[in-house]
């Protein structure tokens, strides 16, 4: 565990550096990140220690925080900043894929009044939908399909 020696910077990152040589840790130019903070609560404990070294930028996540947030014991309080995130909803999906507000008041004007698309809306919206079905609403994911084009690459 990085946090066998302590929480201080200095400690995690030499644990780090010892797990993966290969990592470097250049003061004001690396973000550290942690992943799945609730499977790990003690990093939070270090999260006090990286803010008043002030070297590193850090960055923690993890997608059952709010359910298990419990059990961090140690909050670091007035050192960390919280955001709750989500995934892109249909609409967030149609504008990374280019579509405009327009495209987006006409599709929400029919559905609203349920007034039936023309064909050619149809097929667009369905298609789009499934696309957006598929990917789920994951930002890394959809910014990597509407890049390339195609599912290929997420074999």
């Amino acid at each position: 565990m990085i946090t066998h020696d302590g929480y201080k910077t200095d400690d995690i990152i030499k644990n780090i550096s010892r797990i993966d040589p290969s990592k470097r840790f250049v003061a004001n130019k690396t973000l550290v990140f942690f992943d799945e903070l609730q499977e790990f609560p003690e990093i939070s404990t270090a999260l006090k220690f990286f803010c008043i070294d002030n070297r590193f930028d850090v960055i923690c996540s993890g997608s059952m925080l709010g359910i298990n947030y419990r059990r961090i014991e140690s909050n670091s309080v007035g050192y960390k900043t919280d955001y709750e995130m989500r995934s892109l909803d249909f609409e967030e999906f149609l504008w990374a894929r280019g579509y405009d507000n327009l495209f987006v008041a006409d599709m929400l004007e029919h559905m609203i009044k349920l007034e039936p698309f023309n064909s050619v809306m149809f097929s667009t919206c369905s298609s789009l939908f499934l696309d957006f079905c598929i990917l789920g609403g994951m930002p890394a994911v959809v910014r990597e399909y509407v890049a390339k084009g195609t599912f290929l690459s997420f074999r």
